[in-house]
């Protein structure tokens, strides 16, 4: 999950770095972010997806472009869906330990 998060961060990154050098509206620009380091839009872009992906969604990240925002539509889809499977999956075992130490 945690690679997951860091290469949808990266692509976000990229987009938002992309349209930036084109002169187009963009996320860094809407936010400021223009003549901030690579650590900081890092840090924006991987907050921006572990709140998408854990579906919190607080809304003060958002995709500002057209592009950007048919990039969070797949990019939702596919991190809620591993988000569900990595919760379910940890349940699921959660569950076995439990079954197996009530049989001892």
């Amino acid at each position: 999950m945690l690679l997951l998060a860091h290469v949808l961060a990266c692509i976000w990154h990229y987009i938002g770095d992309y349209y930036l050098r084109q002169g187009e509206k963009n996320w860094i620009s809407y936010f400021d972010l223009e003549n901030a380091g690579t650590l900081d839009r890092y840090v924006e872009s991987i907050y921006y997806i572990f709140i998408t992906m854990s579906t919190i969604g607080y809304g003060d990240s958002f995709p500002v472009s057209t592009n950007e925002k048919i990039f969070v539509i797949f990019m939702s889809l596919v991190a809620c869906g591993v988000f569900g499977y990595v919760i379910t999956t940890i349940s699921s075992i959660l569950a076995e330990v439990s079954k197996r130490s009530e049989e001892f």
